[in-house]
């Protein structure tokens, strides 16, 4: 439904600029994924526009009405198909209105999501089962999942912290940014949970039940869940067992989730996780040493340590689940985040203030602690100045309120000064208009 007429006149002009670079790969996706729920119109603009920002040859700015004789459309569908795109976020689209009876528009061009993140998403894929079905969007997830390597196979590489963390040891707010670059944007939660570990332990206490109890999406929340608690597989799967229906084979993943974070408030980090050893958070290590704590600690566990190894309470454990399950961000996100909370809040980890910020994160595409760090800088550094602000305008109307003040009590000291016949003579004088 158009909410608002766009395009005044075919008299308009428009440009077509490139959020990201687009690929090949993203032709696959935009035709198996998107298409079916945007449609034909949609799906043609989105190429015509590309086509148009690609080619040299045409100018930079044309008229409107040559999109409409390329695509062969009217104008409410022209409309029609650029809100579609809007909604799917593949296009910003903005306006300058001139003097002048026509409209200049910027199309903003977005590339698609990748698979994993497409079919994270709640909302694009229940759009893409209600246009398919089930038994094609399961093929389609097929098609696109990553391929698993030999079990045996063990992952050895260095992780961004591992490798550059000396170059960011002397990093110094005043002068710099940590990193000042925005990647394409991927909310995955950074995940390290083994499957195999995990069944092979289920099926040592529950030796008849079926590989099928658990489904691959089932899978993805117990790995998720465990990570943000702290959780090792062999201990999700002592845990889990006491969470699935023998009879039917379900899992109850709510039962399993308050399962959790009882184990959080009760049993010693110790036991959670063997062999992990944290340095004192409080105590003036480099940055790249806090930056790698807090990538590489489950939040439950962070805020633990920010409590001198107290256990968070239920409704702590319910925001940090909350942040991770609704909003997607990854631990290390939660991390800087509930750091910054308790600073800026006085250790109150209030869940409004903090959901406040977490909605901006989400925003901004944040996906790591080091982005969360940069924008949180840069966040604090506008309210101190907006503040800084507020607190002159508030001095300045208390300057007005003191003079206001003070003139008003040297009038009750003249009034109180004269005589009854000098405060008679004055009501006189105003009465028939005197000063």
């Amino acid at each position: 439904m158009i909410i608002s007429s766009l395009i005044s006149n075919q008299n308009d002009i428009f440009e077509v600029r490139f959020a990201h670079h687009l690929s090949d790969s993203d032709v696959s996706l935009l035709a198996n994924l998107y298409l079916p729920i945007i449609g034909s119109d949609a799906f043609s603009l989105y190429f015509a526009l590309k086509g148009i920002g690609e080619d040299k040859a045409l100018s930079p700015i044309l008229p409107i009405d040559s999109l409409l004789m390329r695509l062969n459309i009217s104008t409410s569908r022209l409309e029609e198909a650029i809100h579609k795109l809007e909604g799917i976020n593949l296009l910003e689209t903005y306006v300058r209105d001139n003097d002048s009876d026509r409209k200049e528009i910027a199309f903003y061009l977005k590339s698609p999501l990748l698979p994993i993140d497409f079919f994270h998403d709640d909302l694009l894929s229940g759009l893409l089962l209600k246009a398919l079905g089930e038994r094609e969007v399961n093929r389609l997830r097929l098609f696109y999942k990553n391929e698993d390597l030999p079990r045996d196979m063990k992952k050895m590489s260095k992780d961004f912290i591992e490798v550059y963390v000396g170059d960011i040891d002397n990093f110094d707010p005043k002068n710099c940014k940590i990193l000042n670059s925005k990647k394409r944007s991927v909310r995955k939660l950074d995940i390290t949970f083994d499957k195999t570990t995990f069944m092979n332990k289920v099926k040592e206490l529950l030796p008849n039940i079926k590989d099928s109890f658990v489904s691959d999406e089932r899978f993805d929340e117990i790995a998720r869940l465990s990570t943000l608690f702290g959780v090792d597989e062999v201990s999700s799967a002592e845990i889990i067992v006491n969470d699935i229906d023998l009879d039917s084979g379900e899992v109850d993943l709510a039962k399993f989730s308050k399962d959790l974070k009882w184990q959080v408030g009760h049993i010693p980090s110790s036991v959670r996780k063997k062999n992990r050893t944290y340095f004192n958070y409080f105590s003036n290590n480099p940055l790249g040493e806090k930056v790698k704590l807090m990538e590489e600690t489950p939040p439950s566990q962070f805020l633990r340590i920010l409590q001198n190894d107290r256990p968070p309470v239920q409704a702590d454990l319910n925001l940090i689940d909350d942040l991770s399950k609704n909003l997607h961000l990854a631990p290390s996100v939660i991390n800087v985040l509930i750091d910054y909370c308790l600073t800026k809040n006085n250790n109150v980890l209030s869940r409004s203030y903090v959901e406040k910020i977490a909605a901006s994160l989400v925003r901004e595409n944040i996906k790591n602690a080091v982005e969360t760090m940069n924008y949180l800088y840069d966040y604090d550094k506008k309210s101190r100045k907006k503040k800084n602000v507020e607190n002159k305008q508030i001095d300045m109307d208390k300057n007005e309120d003191t003079t206001s003040t003070i003139e008003t009590e040297n009038t009750k000291q003249t009034e109180t000064s004269l005589t009854d016949e000098e405060k008679r003579q004055r009501i006189l004088d105003i009465i028939r208009g005197k000063k």
